[in-house]
């Protein structure tokens, strides 16, 4: 039976669980399920879909307010989200709203360091006075989970989408005769309810951890020290490795590649103080790299012998199961010419120039097979001089007094469209 003869109230229960590039795409080609598509049931749901507002760093939705708004304006809102408020400096340059959500921390009695996780409504605080980690729901002011911690504690969490659990990796010193030794702790914890259970404990104290750490599902993956991807940048998605490293040939290119988890299952081990011995000794595997390009602009390669770049990895907001990719680094500087050996010896008080640096923009998205092939596309490159010129935070997150305050910017509303009449 054909997909469009289907009742409309299956049809809509379907697309509902579509993201924003499969309704457009179905609307655009179906001329027979471009009703549906263009349901305001259907984008309502889209738009209070908690996926689609943690990819875009989304304040609290408000159900009213949004059932106030045609379906154009709800379509219209969530291509302008994508997009984003754009910069907040020179006034008057962005047109977003901002929603100020603050979190009272009168009774901690210091100041603890922060940091909002990704989605922005939790948020990690370490205080050092009272030696806890702590995360809070910045939507509720809600304390969602504590746990004892030391300085120097490394902590890292892999929020499930869709879910309010959260898998918490702790490595924290071992105060002895300053051996520099972790314990390594995995535990999950749920949001809604406040309760966590241990998942993962080591059992023995390692000084070989390293500092390039990820954790993501049920996989924790961290650099050993002295390994030769110490210096890699290390990102983990849903079956997925997404690295940086720099190649090994007398080029020296960056090279940002991508390998499926499964790969590395020949290589799996039980985890024990003996087995971790044998893998530090023995040579590295060699890595059975999926998809990898060299990182460069405008023919220049990315990155130095010195110089690492910097990597970022987020959920694509438009495509469910895809992500970003931004590679961020200084380009290797073109051989300089006699012409310009000359004015250098003439300029004696030049001013030197700026680094040139450049930002690169990918598109990742996973096969769901395994037989299938992965793509990642480059969407956009441009030259910068920091990261700031083309990165607009959504939320900058600071104290004011006792409190932490949260603002949510977003791009206004379109304005209301008024209906044209025939005469």
């Amino acid at each position: 039976m054909p997909f469009d003869v289907l009742p409309e109230d299956v049809l809509l229960s379907i697309l509902c669980l579509c993201d924003v590039y499969t309704i457009l795409t179905v609307s655009a080609i179906n001329k027979s399920l471009r009703h549906i598509a263009s349901s305001k049931q259907l984008w309502l749901s889209l738009v209070q879909d908690s996926t689609f507002r943690a990819a875009l760093d989304l304040p609290p939705p408000d159900p009213e307010e949004l059932g106030s708004h045609s379906t154009e304006e709800l379509i219209d809102f969530v291509k302008s989200s994508v997009i984003g408020p754009g910069p907040m400096w020179p006034r008057g340059c962005s047109s977003a709203t901002v929603t100020d959500l603050e979190l009272p921390l009168d009774e901690m009695g210091d100041r603890p360091a922060f940091r909002l996780l990704p989605g922005a409504r939790y948020i990690l605080l370490h205080s050092i006075t009272q030696a806890k980690l702590y995360i809070y729901d910045v939507w509720n002011a809600r304390r969602v989970w504590e746990h004892a911690a030391e300085d120097h504690t490394i902590c890292q969490i892999d929020l499930v989408p869709g879910t309010s659990i959260a898998r918490v990796f702790l490595a924290q010193p071992v105060p002895v005769d300053y051996s520099e030794q972790h314990t390594l702790h995995i535990e999950e914890v749920d949001f809604t309810t406040g309760l966590s259970r241990q998942t993962f404990e080591l059992g023995f104290p390692t000084s070989s951890f390293g500092t390039a750490y990820a954790i993501v599902g049920d996989y924790f993956l961290c650099t050993m020290l002295y390994s030769l991807v110490y210096d890699a940048k290390i990102e983990l998605i849903p079956g997925h490795i997404i690295s940086t490293y720099l190649e090994s040939s007398a080029t020296y290119h960056q090279i940002l590649a991508i390998t499926r988890l499964d790969a590395f299952t020949t290589y799996w081990q039980p985890l024990t103080e003996a087995c971790l011995t044998a893998q530090l000794k023995r040579e590295p595997p060699t890595t059975p790299i999926t998809v990898k390009t060299a990182l460069g602009y405008d023919n220049r390669p990315l990155g130095t012998r010195s110089v690492t770049v910097h990597l970022t990895v987020t959920p694509n907001a438009l495509r469910r199961g895809a992500y970003n990719v931004d590679v961020h680094g200084g380009e290797i500087a073109a051989p300089e010419t006699i012409m310009g050996k000359i004015s250098n010896f003439i300029t004696v008080n030049r001013t030197p120039s700026p680094a040139r640096q450049a930002l690169l923009s990918y598109r990742f998205t996973p096969t769901l097979s395994c037989k299938g092939e992965c793509q990642l596309r480059l969407i956009s490159g441009q030259r910068v001089f920091s990261t700031t010129e083309t990165s607009f935070p959504r939320t900058i997150t600071q104290w004011s007094g006792g409190s932490i305050i949260v603002p949510y910017r977003q791009q206004e509303w379109p304005m209301r469209r008024v209906p044209k009449y025939v005469k």
